[in-house]
């Protein structure tokens, strides 16, 4: 071992970097043949402008003018070899691939700021680009169905979305001629290249607005999920000036937003996000009365419902310190968007679960209702217990505490919410709201408890009294409200009777631990 470090060198060095492939490699790789001549003469030319792509492929690079002049002689050498090529000699794939790295450098070339579109530079670069709209590749991909984003393919239709882009931004170009362009290629047959189209929609708007908003209701029923997923977002940054118009075509893309290939639900889950924060936050009228249609059409939209909570939750514990009164309203229309979820939600759900407690038979309608609704409180249970802040990592195994304004201000705010909740016995239902609750004793210990054992004994028919976190739980509440509120089990029988029913529940379940809590009640008020 001394040897060894004698021997070797006191720091370590790393060494690595990547390595330019070797152009028959790179084409042997996609299964272009190079064999011949005439096609080895077209390697050659390539093999430069594939280098000034590659040295400008970041997006925030672009070439200086000397650069994209000096690259000018061996772009004009390979289009006069590709227009002048025989069928004969030379291969398909790899023409189309010379005329893509064409479009590809001139994408390139027009990021640059002082291009003048009446230099030859300028000329070469647009027909390039306009080449490029018709260009071969991508020749295959993902179809509507199952094109999820992304991209990666030899260069050609996608690089002239980028460059046609970038020539816009350039007021010397004709803006009419390179919308031409771009509105051929939305409608291309692959949403790989529309989506490039969706992606930098925005770019237009400062130019052209009005064919910024043509193009983006045009794509707002394109085919594929993912491209209408990118309206949304395009549309979500328009809604802040231009609410009306973005918030009309959002709420008319989650009606048809079942019409999508792909995963159609995806659409429907941005717009519903969307359309909430903008009601919640802005109280816009489009957006409200989209949201409020949605819980109106309960139990049917129930799925949709559960969609507004990780909006929702937001809303509820907003603060702004610069504006408390706008983060007020915006707490208040969350927890009201909250109240009239459970409001409409746990009446069906009652009704389903009478039901099966008589033990008639759900019909396959009504089971799907049964489970949709399940899914849908079990989310508002645990969106809450985030939301009011109970989820408190450091205080693990100890009750959740209040610490700011806003958590108090919760507690009344959702008062009718506490005991539709406390209705369901679900599981999932049961531990966060009683977490949640357990954090409010200080404010209403009468009434809270209540609610907890409200809460606790409608368990009962998901055996949730069999689970170790409940005891655990319950166990721990019922230890608190001895030896800090004990008087409300001497001045409200109610919470007396609640109290023996929930130890005589976890003692019949087999819990150890509330038999001994049992012991030191019947002690106190023996």
């Amino acid at each position: 071992a001394s040897t060894l470090r004698t021997g070797a060198p006191m720091d370590p060095i790393a060494q690595g970097g990547a390595m330019a492939i070797d152009p028959e490699q790179f084409y042997a790789m996609r299964g272009i043949s190079t064999e011949g001549a005439a096609n080895q003469q077209l390697v050659d030319l390539l093999r430069p402008v594939r280098e000034f792509c590659g040295r400008f492929s970041r997006n925030e690079d672009a070439p200086d003018i000397d650069a994209a002049l000096a690259v000018v002689p061996t772009l004009n050498a390979l289009d006069s070899a590709l227009r002048a090529s025989d069928a004969s000699a030379t291969t398909d794939e790899l023409v189309h691939t010379g005329y893509g790295y064409l479009v590809e450098a001139a994408s390139k070339i027009a990021r640059i700021p002082e291009l003048d579109a009446a230099s030859e530079l300028g000329i070469l670069v647009q027909r390039f680009l306009d080449d490029g709209v018709t260009a071969h590749w991508p020749a295959e991909g993902a179809d509507d169905e199952h094109y999820d984003g992304g991209w990666s393919s030899l260069p050609g239709r996608i690089e002239a979305v980028e460059g046609l882009f970038s020539l816009f931004a350039n007021p010397s170009f004709d803006a009419q001629h390179i919308l031409a362009n771009l509105r051929i290629l939305a409608q291309d047959r692959l949403p790989v290249v529309r989506f490039q189209v969706a992606w930098k929609l925005l770019l237009l708007c400062e130019r052209a607005p009005e064919a910024m908003w043509e193009l983006i209701e045009s794509m707002a029923a394109d085919p594929n999920y993912r491209i209408r997923v990118e309206v949304i977002a395009k549309l979500d940054r328009c809604a802040r000036a231009l609410p009306n118009r973005a918030l009309a075509l959002i709420a008319k893309m989650l009606d048809e937003a079942a019409t999508a290939r792909g995963k159609s639900e995806e659409v429907t889950t941005n717009c519903i996000a969307c359309l909430t924060c903008y009601y919640l936050w802005r109280d816009d009228p489009t957006a409200k009365a989209s949201v409020e249609r949605i819980v109106e059409g309960m139990p049917a939209t129930a799925q949709d419902a559960g969609r507004v909570f990780p909006t929702l939750r937001n809303a509820l514990q907003y603060v702004e310190p610069a504006n408390p009164e706008r983060a007020l309203r915006t707490r208040e229309r969350a927890a009201k968007l909250f109240n009239a979820i459970t409001g409409k939600a746990v009446p069906v759900m009652r009704e389903l679960i009478e039901k099966r407690l008589r033990r008639e038979e759900p019909t396959q309608e009504e089971r799907a209702k049964f489970d949709d609704l399940e899914r849908l409180l079990v989310t508002c249970s645990t969106e809450l217990y985030f939301a009011s802040g109970a989820f408190q990592e450091l205080r693990h195994g100890l009750p959740s505490v209040l610490t700011t304004p806003e958590q108090r201000e919760l507690y009344p705010a959702l008062a009718p919410s506490w005991d539709l909740l406390a209705e369901i016995g679900s599981p999932n239902v049961v531990h966060h709201l009683v977490q949640t609750l357990e954090m409010f004793v200080p404010i209403d210990p009468t009434r809270v408890f209540l609610m907890i054992g409200k809460s606790v004994l409608a368990g009962r028919l998901w055996s949730y009294h069999f689970e170790d976190q409940a005891v655990e739980l319950v166990v721990r509440i019922i230890r608190t409200y001895i030896a800090e509120h004990r008087s409300i089990f001497e001045k409200t029988p109610d919470c007396l009777r609640v109290l023996r029913e929930l130890l005589d529940l976890f003692i019949t379940a087999g819990w150890p631990a509330a038999r001994i809590v049992a012991y030191r009640v019947d002690e106190i008020f023996r």
